[in-house]
């Protein structure tokens, strides 16, 4: 492969933004919607995205980028701002070491000149050997845990759709609504989908998140109304824990592929039952809707990776999980940082 020479410059969302959206679509296509890109690069509550484009140093073709989308997140009770990188791409013909590791510098030089405290991406296997080899530090693995609500599809695609599988799967699938009728725990916490504008109370339940966690993304009433509502790449779903008028927590869900429903995000106060009610709600709900099954993709080690198991999700597979990269930070921070059991993390902490 002949080398190509690429030149590194920081690209203005806006202005740039057919350039950006260029490689995008020849590369990510997932990323390259005009909707999502105006909704995460330039509608972030925190701020607008930082945007780097790689060019061809003959034609001045751009042929590569890469984004970091600002995050409030509170470390050891402090707000720090950080950056969520992601949209990491590259054309075929200059997809070698060179010109990553120089887009990649790029990308990591404000955390470098202390303009974000850290940054922080859930990048793929060949990725995180890239942060790694630019001074990066890997987290932990990401866990997705499963918990089957019905037995049919899994029967229908391992023996075939027939009259036995058909009648197999009925049975399964009736004794699986009897064991979460009979696991469904007596609280007194109303559980419903909610219905309106996030409000002050939203507000309220991220600090006592915060006060629990050493490392959380700040989730105000705005950023949910951002992230969530008014998010373009999917339909999510609210469900609201209530005792008496109070909010006391929340799950937010969103619709998958063949009938799964994705637990997204997950705040609570102190109280583990409120975590419990909102989760078997969801049960209930997914029940009604014939939905297949639920998971969640969580951090490895982390406070939110020990809340499925109780509540009947299985283990079902793991991948790369978070890579921070905080040059600047002081050792209490990093140590923090680098401690998977610090942070409260669930799917709606990435970059969509």
């Amino acid at each position: 492969m002949i080398a190509r020479e690429v030149r590194i410059r920081k690209a203005d969302p806006e202005a740039d933004r057919d350039r950006i959206l260029a490689v995008l679509g020849r590369n990510l296509p997932l990323a390259a919607p005009v909707d999502r890109y105006n909704w995460l690069y330039l509608a972030n509550p925190c701020g607008r995205s930082s945007v780097w484009l790689a060019e061809d140093a003959k034609t001045g073709e751009a042929v590569g980028t890469s984004a970091g989308h600002p995050k409030r997140v509170r470390v050891n009770g402090k707000v720090e701002t950080a950056l969520n990188l992601s949209d990491f791409a590259f054309d075929k013909a200059y997809r070698s070491l060179g010109p990553a590791l120089k887009l990649l510098r790029a990308t990591l030089e404000p955390m470098k000149k202390g303009e974000f405290a850290f940054s922080y991406d859930h990048p793929s296997d060949a990725m995180l050997a890239i942060y790694t080899r630019m001074g990066g530090q890997d987290v932990s693995k990401r866990e997705r845990w499963v918990r089957l609500l019905q037995a049919s599809p899994t029967v229908r695609k391992r023996w075939g759709d027939n009259l036995k599988t058909r009648v197999a799967g009925r049975a399964g699938d009736a004794a699986l609504r009897l064991r979460d009728l009979v696991m469904k725990t007596k609280t007194d916490f109303q559980v419903s989908v909610f219905e309106g504008t996030c409000g002050d109370e939203f507000d309220r339940l991220g600090e006592e998140l915060a006060r629990g966690s050493k490392v959380s993304l700040v989730r105000t009433a705005e950023t949910l109304r951002w992230r969530y509502v008014a998010a373009t790449t999917a339909r999510h779903e609210i469900l609201a824990a209530r005792r008496g008028n109070t909010l006391v927590g929340y799950l937010v869900f969103r619709p998958e592929p063949n009938d799964v429903i994705a637990i997204v995000d997950l705040v609570t106060g102190r109280d583990p039952m409120v975590r419990t009610a909102l989760v078997e709600g969801l049960v209930s709900l997914a029940h009604e809707r014939k939905k297949s099954a639920l998971w969640a993709t969580v951090l490895s080690g982390s406070p939110s990776a020990e809340v499925f198991a109780p509540l009947g999700f299985q283990l079902r597979d793991m991948c790369a999980g978070v890579c921070i990269y905080a040059p600047r930070a002081t050792q209490a921070t990093l140590d923090t940082l680098k401690n998977p059991g610090a942070w409260w993390t669930l799917e709606g902490d990435q970059d969509v």
